[in-house]
């Protein structure tokens, strides 16, 4: 008689699907309040006289320890913009970011007149809480830069999706 090892494949089978579905985190996605979704994968955008600003959200799962946002930001002024700091405003506190202590060379969040650059920003979190718990119901990213040697705040307040 010959056995067939069929069954016990589809048993083995069904045996790692579950673990893998019970052993994922959740995941989470918070976009920015009032700025104009610019297509999927694209981000969303918010324009000032002067300058526009890109994001694509904040997203992630559960378990992580903290959060990447990336911005772009355009510069449509006759003067330099260099993003200074960022800080992340949440339902637990206030974590400040300094963008000068991460690099040396400020070429990176230096935006010259007519040009955009891409900033990527991370926060680490560690609590024992999961990340949303963390991060609140609207977390905030408040972008401090200096627009030709003067003071200027950019406030994105976030939603969950």
């Amino acid at each position: 008689m010959r056995r067939s090892c069929y069954p016990a494949f589809m048993a083995a089978l069904i045996g790692l699907q579950g673990l893998f579905v019970l052993g994922c985190d959740r995941g989470f996605s918070y976009s920015p309040e009032g700025w104009e979704r610019q297509g999927k994968g694209k981000g969303w955008t918010r324009e000032w006289p002067d300058l526009t600003a890109r994001t694509w959200g904040i997203a992630g799962l559960d378990g992580s320890d903290g959060i990447s946002v990336e911005f772009e930001i355009t510069n449509r002024t006759r003067e330099t913009i260099v993003v200074e700091s960022a800080r992340l405003e949440t339902g637990k506190g206030s974590h400040p970011l300094s963008l000068a202590a991460l690099s040396a060379d400020a070429s990176w969040r230096t935006i010259p007149p007519g040009e955009a650059r891409r900033m990527p920003l991370r926060w680490v979190l560690q609590a024992p809480e999961p990340l949303p718990d963390r991060l609140g119901r609207s977390p905030r990213i408040i972008l401090d830069l200096q627009e030709g040697g003067r003071p200027r705040e950019i406030e994105v307040r976030y939603i969950p999706r």
